[in-house]
């Protein structure tokens, strides 16, 4: 199916503040000047090889660039995701080395594989909730940031892209979580089999029920 674009918007206004579900968010990533998490948790995250680049950035000057088995780490065990949450963010794709682009992961023991992860399968969103695996549609272009969530409310999982769903499915299984968390590449290994090629930025996590809705500029960080 062709891929609804996103409309490019003329630089964004101050960020929006009084996010009525901002106690409800369990991590965010503005990714445009740091790696720090401004959500009440204001978790330590280590880079990897990840760099702030100005290369590219939707908001702003800059946003993370990731590639050649970079990421960003941090412990969350605190970040079970429950029934109801929101996962969402903008990346940019710039190559597909491999088949699996992380962009969220907690998986660990391979190959049994315990926790959840959040990626790009050659160009389609997938995500692997510990039990399913539920694949997008779409391929993603490269090049082009695009923003990307995953839902999950009354007991089905949906997929989004530019605001449009592109997946929507049963979801039987609650993700669980290792505590262990990684971004932009897999978690079940100590030197990354698969990794993103590109850049992120706005990554947030909401712990309960959000309208996937399509942002015009950045996240409230309060």
């Amino acid at each position: 199916m062709p891929l609804r674009k996103a409309k490019q918007s003329a630089p964004p206004p101050p960020i929006p503040t009084n996010d009525p579900l901002f106690s409800s968010v369990g991590l965010l990533l503005p990714l445009r000047e740091d790696f720090n998490d401004r959500s009440l948790n204001a978790r330590s995250l280590s880079s990897q090889g990840v760099v702030m680049s100005t290369n590219t950035a939707k908001f702003g000057s800059q946003s993370a660039k990731f590639g050649s088995r970079s990421y960003l780490s941090f412990q969350g065990a605190d970040l079970a995701l429950g029934a109801e949450f929101l996962l969402e963010t903008w990346v940019m794709q710039t190559a597909r080395p491999c088949e699996y682009a992380p962009i969220f992961e907690t998986l660990n023991n391979a190959p049994t594989y315990q926790g959840y992860s959040w990626d790009l399968q050659n160009g389609h969103l997938h995500f692997f909730d510990g039990n399913l695996r539920h694949n997008g549609t779409t391929v993603m272009p490269l090049n082009e940031w695009t923003f990307i969530q995953v839902m999950r409310r009354n007991s089905i999982l949906s997929m989004w892209i530019n605001g449009f769903p592109d997946y929507v499915g049963a979801s039987t299984n609650i993700p669980s979580i290792t505590g262990d968390f990684r971004i932009g590449s897999n978690n079940w290994s100590v030197t990354p089999v698969f990794w993103l090629d590109g850049y992120l930025q706005d990554l947030r996590l909401t712990k309960a029920s959000r309208s996937p809705i399509l942002p015009t500029q950045p996240f409230p960080t309060n």
